[in-house]
Order: structure tokens, then sequence, then C-alpha cells
């Protein structure tokens, strides 16, 4: 069916292309490797936006807003209002909010890469990403503490 042309979906076209390669480490590891291809999507969709339901999308766009409006609602007492330097802390504080987002709903399987191993590249980034969102984390943490208790 490759060699005529008769796997019309891309994606798995390529999964038998590598399943049948000739040298072995050009093919699939094992099963799981090749069941992680099968089940994903080559997609560039969103967490929430991946389903066809219009229900998983809608809450999707809310969580979206909401969390643009939460990284962008944090008031920052050590800048001036609206100063360059609030601006920056705002837009990185979105920048980790969507990032958390991101690893939790795996987008393009980043978290599935890094937990199996299938790239040390993408370990590595995956073990920074993880240092900087649990210090991101704790830093929000203590300061809505520090609102709270202040």
């Amino acid at each position: 069916m490759l060699e005529k042309g008769q796997i019309e979906d891309r994606h798995l076209a390529k999964i038998v292309d590598k399943a049948t390669k000739i040298d072995p480490d050009d093919r699939y590891r094992d099963i799981d490797h090749l069941l992680d291809d099968l089940e994903y999507q080559d997609s560039f969709a969103l967490p929430g936006f991946r389903k066809g339901s219009i229900i998983t999308k809608a809450l999707a766009l809310v969580g979206y807003i909401l969390l643009v409006y939460f990284a962008f609602s944090i008031r920052y007492d050590r800048y001036a209002p609206w100063s360059i330097q609030e601006i920056i802390s705002k837009f990185e504080g979105a920048f980790w909010l969507f990032m958390i987002v991101l690893y939790c709903g795996d987008y393009r399987r980043i978290r599935t890469k890094a937990i199996k191993g299938k790239s040390l590249m993408m370990s590595i980034f995956v073990s920074i990403l993880y240092i900087f969102l649990y210090l991101f984390i704790i830093v929000i943490i203590g300061e809505v503490i520090l609102m709270v208790v202040g």
C-alpha cells in the first residue's frame, strides 16, 4: 500500500515507513513507541482545541482568557504602574502560565517525550522547564500569601 501510494494519511504513511525500515536502528524500538505514534495526531492545535467537541473548545477559550486576565491583573508593587518593567513582568507571568498549560496538556507530546526519554535534548529542555515552572509556582504562591497577609 505504501509503495503504490494508497495510504493517503501522511501521518500513517510515516509510521508504516518507519516500521518497515530494513535497518533495526531506524525502526521503532518497541511497541510502546509505535503505539505512541499511532495515538498522536500531528496537530499544532492548542490543548482544548484538539478534540472536535464544541464544549471542550468553549471551556478552553474561557480558560485561556482567564489565564491572560490573571497574568495581566497581577500588580507588581516594586514597579511603577504600567512601566516597562511591569509590562515585561506581566508578559513573563503570562508566558510561564501558558507554558504550564502546554506542559500539562502535553502539547506536541513535550511531556511524553521527556518522560519516555525519546530525546536527550527534549529531556534537558523539559527538565529546565520543570525547574522554572516550580520556581514560578513558588513565587506566585509567595506573592499570594504576601497579598493575603500584608
